[in-house]
């Protein structure tokens, strides 16, 4: 589902518009469910728990101003065969793809939690048919993939 395709008219089963907030919440785990590569920790700062971008571009320009500073360390000093570039566990290409998956958590933070709230108001109209007929489907799902 992309942006604008859904729509919850009103009038529509309360089921229905349950179902149409879960499945936008499933395009979402991708980014909810992705893990870290490095430990999130460079120096003092906590990539994992930082909410401003600003500070998480801070971050990753300090370790790409280390590695540039690094690399031409070593072809100053003349040598030719050195360790690659490492800071507090990770290498710049794994504390990009954190940096950047943080940042797109913090994005979708608001999203998340907004359709988080919509789907518990609704859950709290679900007819006792509703809720069976839920139930019902939910172990179906369940019992197809054991």
């Amino acid at each position: 589902m992309g942006k604008g395709k859904e729509i919850v008219a009103v009038g529509q089963d309360v089921p229905q518009v349950i179902e149409l907030l879960e499945a936008k919440l499933k395009t979402m785990d991708d980014v909810r469910e992705s893990k870290y590569i490095t430990s999130g920790v460079l120096d003092k700062h906590d990539i994992k728990t930082e909410t401003k971008i600003e500070e998480l571009i801070k971050c990753f320009a300090s370790v790409l101003a280390r590695e540039d500073i690094y690399n031409k360390s070593a072809e100053v000093l003349g040598i030719e065969t050195y360790p690659a570039f490492d800071i507090c566990g990770g290498n710049s290409e794994q504390w990009k793809h954190d940096i950047q998956l943080r940042i797109k958590v913090i994005n979708q933070k608001d999203t998340v939690e907004k359709l988080e709230y919509f789907k518990s108001k609704m859950a709290e109209f679900l007819s006792k048919d509703d809720q069976k007929n839920m139930l019902m489907k939910e172990m179906e799902s369940f019992l197809k993939n054991v």
